[in-house]
């Protein structure tokens, strides 16, 4: 295979691949809106990314390699590929502890990639949150 070709396998694989992932975020956004019920769609769409964003660093790493050796750079593969989707009980019991944390946590990390994102007020969290909450994770 020469450079052009693996070159042009690489960035179609690519393209498809992050074509896909866009499209099943977008369709996913109604599913995640669902309160509470959602954290499942949310997961699911969060594995399917991840499982994207791992499988174009491989083929990144691999056409890297193939182009320069000495450029190679395998830790970002790496760290990519061993990131882990938390579960649904895992997410649910980080939004009973502290739903504060959670929600400044998730704006902090997007604020550095999405502008409109500081402009999103921060809920109350207050007691009637906390009752739902109680309400609502015993039917989870």
């Amino acid at each position: 295979m020469t450079v052009k070709q693996a070159t042009q396998s690489v960035i179609d694989r690519t393209m498809t691949r992050t074509t896909r992932s866009t499209f099943a975020n977008l369709s996913s956004i109604p599913g995640e809106s669902l309160p509470f019920f959602g954290i499942a769609i949310v997961l699911a769409a969060t594995t399917y990314e991840l499982k994207a964003a791992c499988d174009s660093m491989v083929d990144l790493y691999d056409l890297q390699v193939a182009l320069d050796p000495d450029t190679a750079r395998s830790d970002d593969r790496s760290a990519v590929c061993a990131l882990e989707v938390p579960t649904k009980q895992e997410v649910w019991s980080s939004i009973k502890e502290s739903p504060k944390e959670a929600w400044e946590g998730s704006i902090s990390t997007l604020e550095n990639v999405a502008d409109g994102v500081k402009k999103i007020e921060t809920p109350d969290f207050g007691g009637a949150w906390h009752r739902f909450a109680s309400w609502i994770g015993d039917r989870l």
